[in-house]
Order: C-alpha cells, then structure tokens, then sequence
C-alpha cells in the first residue's frame, strides 16, 4: 500500500500522523508528509525504480 497527503486538502490537524506515526510526519508548513519514500513501501515499487534508471 502507498500513503501518500494531498497537501492542497491536508488542513494540517495532525491525525495522520498520531494514527500512523511511522508512515507520516508534520513539515515545517504544518502538512503531514510520507516519512519515507514511496520505493520502501513495497517490492514492485523497487523494481520499477531500478528498471527506470537502467
């Protein structure tokens, strides 16, 4: 599964990231963001990246 925050809809309340501390964090605008880049959520994501920068 990708987690991923619309930061034109984030209204910045902070729920995200105290459900699901170790998927989303506050920025310094106060938007929740993923803690970790899309590639570490699965394997499929890995190979796609390493077959794009062959």
């Amino acid at each position: 599964m990708r987690a991923y925050v619309d930061h034109e809809l984030c209204i910045g309340c902070g729920l995200c990231t105290s459900i699901a501390p170790d998927v989303f964090a506050m920025n310094a605008d106060g938007k929740a963001e993923g803690v970790r880049p899309p590639s570490t959520y699965c394997n499929m994501s890995r190979r796609k990246a390493s077959k794009r920068t062959k």
